[in-house]
């Protein structure tokens, strides 16, 4: 079974080497400042407690992000991210889960061409934690680093991939005896189409008017 270190693995590699063999002569990082909006479509995957693991792909996990991104004079792209999971995620016989996952993260970017570019995200999550279905069972929360991709269409929409690996640092159960299962690691693997209003085309705009 695939685990959620190896699936952060792959896609860090892979993103480092299209980072080191891509032609950046004509990259222009305005293109990517300003505010931005969207929504993912991915799959979680993690272990609980008892060490029982559950792949990526086990169900469709759905999510809406917002954030800003900055230039500064070097031409590096970093900005501030909220994320939020829009339904719940079992492992296991449906037994533990989570909902309501939320995610804030700073995240640091370089342009690959023109219209795109790769960048690296950390930050803090939390979530409610679900045992035996119950909506009750208490918080989880911790750090998570990431990495993702990001190409612009047209009209300042853009589409990206997105991993994301968590750990638990600390979990606030409502009772104790559940301490053994809760989360321990999380991953979530997402496709995401936003739209981002950049400094650049807005610069634009007020010289022609």
């Amino acid at each position: 079974m695939i685990n959620q270190e190896q699936i952060f693995g792959v896609v860090a590699a892979g993103a480092a080497l299209t980072a080191m063999t891509t032609d950046t002569a004509n990259a222009d990082p305005m293109a990517f400042a300003g505010p931005y909006v969207g929504i993912g479509f991915g799959a979680m995957a993690g272990a609980v407690g008892d060490d029982y693991d559950y792949a990526v792909g086990d169900q469709l996990l759905g999510s809406l992000f917002g954030g800003y991104n900055w230039v500064n004079s070097n031409g590096l792209i970093y900005g501030a991210e909220v994320a939020i999971f829009t339904n719940d995620t079992y492992v296991g016989t449906d037994e533990y889960g989570i909902e309501g996952l939320v995610d804030v993260r700073g995240r640091v970017g370089m342009t690959l061409t023109d219209t795109s570019m790769l960048y690296g995200a950390a930050g803090v999550w939390q979530a409610d934690y679900l045992f035996e279905g119950e909506n009750d069972g208490g918080t989880a929360q911790g750090f998570s680093l990431g990495v993702g991709y990001e190409t612009i269409m047209n009209n300042g929409m853009f589409i990206g991939a997105d991993v994301t690996m968590r750990s638990t640092t600390s979990a606030d159960l409502n009772d104790p005896g559940d301490d053994d299962k809760s989360p321990e690691t999380l991953t979530t693997a997402s496709l995401r189409f936003g739209f981002r209003r950049s400094e650049e085309r807005r610069v634009g705009k007020e010289c022609r008017s």
